[in-house]
C-alpha cells in the first residue's frame, strides 16, 4: 500500500495538475459540450427526437426540440468530471504507455456518459419519462464520483501494491544472479555491471545481444 509520503506526493500533484488542466478547460469545454450536443442528435434521431443544436443568438447554446430549449451555455462548468480524472492518471505513479491507456479508456467512458445523460433529458422533461427520469438523476449522482471509479478500477494494484503472477515472475527474475556474457563475473543487476564496467555501448555487442535474447525479461532495464 502506498506509504503515508507518497499519499501526500500523489494528493499534491493531482491538485496541482486539477488547477493547471482546469483553466484551459475554460474555453476548451465549450467545444466539448458542441461535440457532446452533436453526438446526442444520433440517438436521439432514432428515438424520434428532431433536434437542432443552437451556438448563438438571444437563447445561446443548447438544443431546440419541439419547440423546447434545453440551454447548454454553462454545461461545461457544471459538469467538468474529465477534469480530476485527467488528474488523477496524470497524478499516478504509473508508466507512460498506462497512462495513454488510462486515458483512453476512462476518457471514452466519460464521454459516453455525457452523451447518454444528455439524451435522458429529452424523453424525462418532454414525455416525463420515469425511466429517462431515473438515469438523469442516476447519473447526476454517480457523475462526481465516476472519474474516481475509472481510476480506481485502473489502480488498485498499485495503490495497495498488489502485483499480479506475471509482475511477480519478472521481478524474481531481475534479481537472479546472471554471468556477463562479456566478462564472466557472476552478479546480480547485471544490466547495471555491463554499463559500468564495459560501457553503455557494450549493450550493442554481439555476446550481449545473444545474451538479453536467452533473457528477455532483462531488456526492461536498459
Amino acid at each position: 500500500m502506498w506509504s503515508r509520503d507518497k499519499l501526500l506526493s500523489f494528493v499534491g500533484r493531482f491538485f496541482i495538475v486539477a488547477t493547471v488542466t482546469f483553466i484551459p478547460w475554460i474555453w476548451i469545454g465549450k467545444f466539448y459540450i458542441l461535440l457532446v450536443a452533436h453526438v446526442s442528435r444520433i440517438p436521439l434521431a432514432i428515438m424520434g427526437y428532431g433536434t437542432e443544436v443552437v451556438t448563438g443568438g438571444e437563447m445561446g447554446v443548447g438544443i431546440l426540440c419541439r419547440g423546447k430549449f434545453i440551454g447548454l451555455a454553462d454545461a461545461h462548468l457544471a459538469n467538468f468530471n474529465i477534469i480530476p480524472f485527467i488528474a488523477l492518471v496524470l497524478a499516478s505513479f504509473v508508466s507512460k504507455e498506462r497512462k495513454i491507456w488510462m486515458l483512453m479508456v476512462g476518457l471514452t467512458l466519460l464521454f459516453i456518459s455525457h452523451v447518454v445523460d444528455l439524451v435522458a433529458h429529452f424523453p424525462a422533461f418532454l414525455a416525463s419519462s420515469k425511466p429517462a427520469t431515473v438515469v438523469v438523476d442516476s447519473i447526476g449522482i454517480v457523475g462526481a464520483s465516476l472519474p474516481f471509479l475509472i481510476w480506481f478500477a485502473f489502480s488498485w494494484q498499485d495503490v495497495f501494491g498488489v502485483r499480479t503472477p506475471a509482475e511477480v515472475e519478472v521481478k524474481r527474475k531481475k534479481k537472479r544472479v546472471h554471468e556477463c556474457p562479456i566478462c564472466g563475473v557472476r552478479k546480480v543487476g547485471i544490466i547495471a555491471h555491463i554499463k559500468a564496467v564495459h560501457g553503455d555501448d557494450a549493450i550493442h555487442e554481439e555476446e550481449v545481444l545473444k545474451f538479453l535474447e536467452e533473457n528477455p525479461e532483462l531488456r526492461r532495464m536498459l
